[in-house]
């Protein structure tokens, strides 16, 4: 019983990096590694590898990480210590391009954002209406009618979403996250 739902959540998450591209497909992933894990103490490190990739899409680092430590204790030829620092990495990259405004003074930044046209209100694209708001207005998930003006400054090596660090037109930073990427646009859902 448990390798059913192991398997279950292994197929959500070939799913998601095979076609779908869809955060749902990785939390449908998780509950059911999560199940197969609730049948039993799990000895299968396979288990807690697959579940960490899943925390690690996610951006649960926190639990990545965790998860990467138990694979590894269970076996240390799983690599689970190289994703470790992976994740690791790409954390530090991204707070260390925030912190540091990607090496740019925040004069430039501002001049450089000065350039950036305005945006009209409501934005219609294809018949969609989008509506300019800032990053802290954002939430998990699609966020549906919502645009964000900004200049785009780096882009952290990662694989999985696509990660920006974008200048919003006060000189905010953040680093926004995109899923549902295909052929270069954003698949609707």
């Amino acid at each position: 019983r448990t390798q059913g739902w192991s398997n279950l959540g292994n197929a959500y998450m070939s799913f998601f990096f095979a076609s779908s591209l869809d955060r749902e497909d990785l939390f449908r992933a998780l509950k059911a590694y999560h199940r197969s894990d609730a049948c039993v103490d799990s000895q299968d490190p396979d288990l807690y590898y697959n579940k960490a990739t899943v925390y690690r899409y996610l951006e649960d680092y926190q639990s990545a990480i965790l998860e990467f430590n138990r694979a590894a204790e269970l076996d240390p030829n799983l690599q689970a210590a190289e994703a470790i620092k992976e994740v690791e990495s790409l954390v530090g990259e991204m707070t260390w391009m925030i912190e540091q405004h990607c090496n740019l003074k925040p004069p430039r930044i501002h001049a450089m954002l000065a350039t950036l046209p305005a945006m009209p209100e409501p934005l219609v694209v294809s018949a969609a209406e989008f509506r300019n708001v800032g990053c802290p207005q954002l939430k998990e998930g699609a966020n549906v009618g919502k645009a964000v003006t900004g200049l785009v400054l780096a882009t952290p090596k990662a694989d999985g979403p696509i990660r920006l660090v974008v200048a919003e037109r006060g000189g905010e930073l953040s680093c926004v996250s995109v899923y549902n990427m295909k052929g270069g646009r954003v698949k609707p859902g």
